[in-house]
């Protein structure tokens, strides 16, 4: 599966969104995909890294903000996304909402946060939700929960 950590940073983010890739690779597609939307640059960076290590057969993207999330699901879509719950412009529930009309019908949702169990509560009753984490259990335990909410 592939794992996509998309920062308008990135080269990777680039090359997928350039007008002549509407379409992953197949190097890409062929594997599941992530996508990570984190607003702390340094943080997404260290967790785009760990799952890299941890999920070598993932490809992963990142994102900084619901509208970069957007864009990337627009376009690629995504097996799996793992969402801070706030974001600078949005929260995680505005995301998980927009996954219909962006045809990501099939996209994993889990919520990866150091909020309150109680800010995370309305998030675990969605359909595509799969769980929610707090960040400090550990980036090994996300990698772990990123697998085991995929089929092989």
């Amino acid at each position: 599966m592939t794992v996509i950590v998309l920062g308008s940073e990135s080269a990777l983010f680039h090359r997928l969104m350039s007008p002549s890739l509407s379409h992953p690779s197949a190097s890409v597609s062929s594997r599941p995909l992530a996508l990570l939307v984190e607003d702390h640059d340094g943080y997404r960076r260290i967790v785009r890294q760990a799952l890299e290590c941890f999920l070598p057969e993932w490809t992963v993207c990142e994102a900084d903000g619901v509208r970069s999330a957007v864009e990337m699901l627009g376009q690629t879509g995504a097996d799996v996304l793992v969402c801070d719950l706030m974001l600078p412009d949005g929260t995680a529930a505005d995301l998980v909402d927009q996954l219909s009309a962006l045809k990501c019908d099939q996209t994993q949702v889990i919520v990866f946060s150091n909020h309150s169990a109680e800010a995370l509560e309305p998030l675990r009753n969605h359909q595509q939700v799969r769980g929610c984490l707090m960040k400090e259990r550990g980036l090994k335990e996300l990698a772990l929960m990123i697998e085991q909410t995929t089929p092989r």
